[in-house]
């Protein structure tokens, strides 16, 4: 999680990744989608979030479909959680 400042023309970091993570796993377990939904776990940093799927893929070709669909879902999610000044870089 990048933090943009304008006004000095710089990006730090952003050290809010567990706090950002608490409120998505606690959104998620309050989520009545059971089936499509984000596991959201600690990456490397305290400025980093990894996002996965809730159920894992399967080999079907219907598992295709899913893939899109929840990696726009899990864009969103975190999207919701950032401040006005804060990026997630992909």
């Amino acid at each position: 999680i990048f933090v943009l400042d304008h006004q000095n023309k710089k990006v730090r970091l952003s050290l809010r990744a567990k706090e950002i993570m608490d409120n998505l796993n606690k959104n998620e377990a309050n989520s009545p989608y059971e089936s499509e939904g984000c596991n959201w776990v600690p990456e490397y940093g305290a400025w980093m979030v990894e996002a996965t799927p809730r159920r894992p893929y399967n080999g079907y070709s219907v598992d295709l479909l899913r893939v899109e669909r929840n990696m726009r879902l899990r864009r969103k999610r975190i999207l919701s959680e950032l401040n006005d000044n804060e990026i997630a870089p992909t």
